[in-house]
């Protein structure tokens, strides 16, 4: 830094700065090591009463609070040490012959002496313009003695000339009393009386940083060369061009960004400006009129403050009215200048209320014989307005018919893509209905299926998420019947092979068919499986037109060892048809009756015996059969026929005097007749 003999200068953040990203100015310390020999190092709060002080901040250099004041001495060189630190960390980066290097060792701060006698002039003060901003069209800012004051005791300001030795490199000095002229010299009056200033070139609006040198001299003249005079100034901009908002949001906040100086606090008027979106300064009674509320604020930057918004009102009604916009615009800068973008385009999507026509669901069941699939689409969105959109058909497994006429096989009419099968919502309607055609026939089919589509909405609508739904036929439809022949069958325990017939019933008997036929035992248990009946399970097979099958079942008869157990029953069910539907009854009881076979019975072992008169005596065998496990009995008696009674053989009366007894196990017993011969015999039973 250079310094005047005997001046106190300011130390500006052009000769001492540090930043840190994460720490504030104010937080920045900067404390003195070694003070300086020929000077002083002090702080102001209020401008006027210094102080010697060993610490100063970051934020008190951007306040212009901390000079060097020199003691008058004759020397030519002065200097300093410092270390800076942001209150946890010691180390700070210096740049030193173009590489960065982190150290915590104090830094040498050097002030150049310029020797002055009494009569040279003295810069006293020197710190620079801070802003610019717009005043008579142009980027400008004054140079008062604020900024600028030489001082000389034998010399008036009138005769304190400045002459710029190098120019701004963006702008160029001008005195107000010869506009749009660069002012190559001027006077210590001349800033006194508010007529310097600083202009930038309209070509350099982004730039935000220009300086120029300059020397001071009196009448003698005595000159004081090398001073630095610095210009900076901040520009305020939008961050973003276009901001895409939904109606629903509530409000939008439209970024505005400050760049440059930003030591220097600063205004802008923020406001809104109607393009598709309309707004209004009260709440409008028509929905859809008022899609913003109008907006118009200044937005004040504090110092070191470099990002703000402004947040707009967005308002959401039921109302359709598609991409809508505004435009939002900074004006007015005050100690700042305009960025590159000040407007800003908020484009409002309103597709929350766009009517959008969907089905009501994916997938639609339905009987063939229900004559009539109505698929229900629902609007959603706006519902104030006509729309419409076309439903069509996609054939997949089921077959549709042609546009026109109804062929054979077809299973539902189809729709094609055509005005004709275009669903209309009128206004305030928010449900309706695709309706197709269902052609019942007589033909055996499985589960078919065919697509519904949405497509082609009016110009105010769209097709919503769900645009296709499947429609499935249920089936097997206008399948046969299979079902036995009745529910109760009684049977034979030595019928062997018994048949019970399977009917098949059906407008459509052209298809093969097959179902299982099988046993199992009934409940509670009666007949014991592989004892009275074989147990089975098997295919019974109809072919095309055959309407009537058996399933075949065994019988077993105890016939070695025959034992009375009355009725016993099993159970015969169908099952797993294939082509046909399985219809009551699908199970029967079959009942085994015993009660003629296993019951004991006697006959005589022959119906005609031949025997000699001499014998004297007839053996009449007689037999037994079935169940043995009991005692039997039966009567034997005679009668007459050529053979007289007590002639020819002696009476057996039809009495219990003449019953013939089988005890258990037996199976043969008999009877003796006697013959009148010589003397009387008789009977002896075997």
């Amino acid at each position: 830094m250079r310094v005047q003999e005997g001046v106190r200068k300011t130390i500006t953040e052009f000769e001492l700065k540090a930043v840190d990203a994460d720490t504030e100015a104010e937080s920045v310390t900067f404390t003195i090591v070694q003070p300086p020999r020929h000077g002083t190092i002090e702080r102001t709060s209020n401008g006027q009463h210094f102080h010697l002080t060993s610490t100063f901040t970051m934020e008190d250099i951007y306040q212009n609070r901390v000079s060097y004041s020199h003691d008058s001495s004759n020397s030519l060189k002065d200097w300093f040490t410092f270390t800076v630190s942001d209150g946890t960390n010691p180390f700070f980066i210096i740049e030193e012959g173009g590489k960065e290097i982190m150290t915590a060792a104090p830094q040498s701060f050097r002030v150049d002496i310029l020797p002055v006698d009494d009569g040279t002039p003295r810069i006293v003060t020197n710190l620079g313009l801070q802003w610019l901003e717009y005043m008579d069209g142009k980027a400008t800012n004054l140079i008062t003695k604020k900024e600028l004051l030489t001082v000389d005791p034998d010399t008036e300001d009138a005769q304190l000339v400045y002459e710029i030795t190098t120019s701004p490199k963006h702008g160029f000095v001008e005195n107000k009393l010869q506009p749009s002229r660069a002012a190559a010299t001027f006077t210590q009056e001349d800033v006194n009386l508010g007529l310097i200033r600083y202009v930038l070139h309209e070509e350099k609006i982004h730039e935000m940083m220009d300086s120029f040198q300059f020397l001071v001299k009196d009448s003698k003249p005595n000159v004081v060369s090398d001073n630095v005079f610095h210009i900076q100034w901040s520009l305020i901009s939008f961050k973003y061009t276009s901001y895409n908002v939904s109606e629903k949001a509530g409000s939008v906040s439209v970024t505005v960004q400050r760049t440059g100086n930003l030591n220097q606090y600063a205004i802008v008027l923020c406001r809104t400006e109607q393009g598709t979106a309309s707004s209004s300064s009260r709440v409008s009674s028509q929905p859809g009129q008022q899609d913003y509320v109008e907006y118009a604020g200044q937005v004040q930057f504090d110092e070191r403050e470099d990002t703000k918004s402004c947040t707009i009102v967005i308002n959401d009604d039921d109302v359709f009215e598609n991409v809508e916009s505004f435009t939002v615009e900074l004006s007015m800068p005050a100690y700042a200048l305009l960025g590159e973008f000040t407007r800003a385009k908020v484009i409002i999507n309103d597709t929350e209320d766009e009517p959008t026509l969907e089905f009501d669901k994916k997938i639609y069941r339905v009987n063939e014989s229900a004559g009539f699939l109505f698929a229900p689409i629902e609007r959603k969105g706006d519902a104030s307005s006509i729309v419409s959109a076309v439903c069509y058909t996609v054939p997949k497994s089921a077959m549709g018919s042609s546009l026109y006429a109804l062929e054979s096989g077809s299973d539902f009419k189809s729709r094609g893509m055509s005005a004709a099968s275009r669903v209309i919502f009128g206004p305030g309607v928010t449900m309706s209905t695709c309706d197709v055609m269902l052609i019942d026939d007589s033909e055996y089919e499985e589960e078919e299926e065919f697509e519904i589509a949405l497509a082609d909405a009016s110009d105010n609508a769209r097709i919503g998420r769900v645009a296709t739904a499947k429609v499935l036929i249920s089936g097997p439809n206008d399948a046969s019947t299979v079902s036995l022949g009745n529910t109760a069958f009684t049977v034979s325990e030595d019928a062997g092979t018994v048949k019970i017939p399977v009917i098949r019933h059906g407008t459509d008997l052209s298809t093969f068919t097959s179902v299982w036929c099988a046993t199992r035992p009934s409940d509670p248990a009666s007949a014991t499986p592989g004892v009275d009946y074989v147990p089975s399970s098997r295919k019974v097979e109809f072919g095309p037109g055959v309407t009537e099958q058996y399933c075949t079942l065994t019988i077993l008869d105890d016939t070695q060892y025959p034992v009375i157990e009355g009725l016993e029953t099993f159970v015969v069910f169908l099952s797993s048809a294939q082509g046909a539907e399985l219809t009551k009854p699908f199970q029967a009881v079959i009942a085994i009756n015993d009660t003629f076979q296993d019951v004991p019975s006697m006959q005589f072992a022959k119906d005609l015996l031949l025997v000699k008169e001499k014998e004297g005596i007839l053996h009449v065998p007689i037999t037994r059969s079935g169940d043995l496990s009991y005692e039997s009995s039966v009567r034997c008696y005679t009668q007459s026929h050529s053979a007289q009674v007590m002639e020819d053989f002696e009476e057996r009366r039809n009495a219990d005097s003449s019953r013939i007894t089988f005890l258990k196990g037996d199976k043969v017993s008999g009877l003796l007749v006697a013959e009148r011969w010589d003397s009387l015999l008789v009977f002896i039973c075997l």
